[in-house]
């Protein structure tokens, strides 16, 4: 029975493992992680976007004005009639207050929001990078800023972002 679990447990814990990436270019080329990871600059495209600053106004009332004008509506209301006619006065009250102060706080909500067509924008800007790899790949690189990088250029590749290549392999 321990044969068993422990057997169990060994080829549970190995199927569990991942398999190493570089174990193919560590053994039989050793210099294709460095194909792989650097390259030349042969496009870059300086990429502009409008990103909006503020949002649009809201259509949509928060609610306290129907709130409010429901509870002045069912004031008034119950000060008419007398018995159920009370009630029924004091029900619609409440239903007409709270439709008036609804549309009270849409139109002062209207009257202090801007005016605009389109919203105010700011620009954001980053470049687009083509690598050909000495491995004979092609990556796509975005990054904000490139420093001093041209087309042509040697650059080496670490965690997604192109850097001027130091010294040449």
């Amino acid at each position: 029975m321990k044969k068993l679990i422990s057997l169990s447990l060994f080829a549970l814990l190995t199927a569990c493992a991942a398999p190493d990436p570089y174990a193919y270019a560590r053994h039989e080329d050793p210099d294709a992680v460095w194909r792989a990871s650097h390259g030349r600059i042969t496009a870059m495209e300086r990429v502009e976007q409008a990103v909006p600053v503020a949002p649009r106004p809201s259509e949509q009332t928060s609610g306290a004005g129907a709130v409010l004008g429901g509870v002045v509506g069912g004031v008034v209301g119950h000060q008419v009639g007398r018995g159920s006619g009370r009630d029924v006065a004091t029900a619609v009250g409440v239903i007409a207050g709270a439709v008036i102060g609804n549309q009270v706080e849409e139109q002062n909500a209207r009257a202090r929001a801007p005016e605009y067509d389109e919203p105010p924008a700011a620009m954001r800007s980053w470049y687009k990078l083509t690598i050909q790899l000495d491995n004979g790949g092609q990556r796509i690189v975005s990054q904000q800023e490139i420093g001093r990088l041209l087309v042509g250029d040697r650059v080496r590749l670490v965690r997604g972002r192109a850097y001027a290549e130091q010294g040449q392999p």
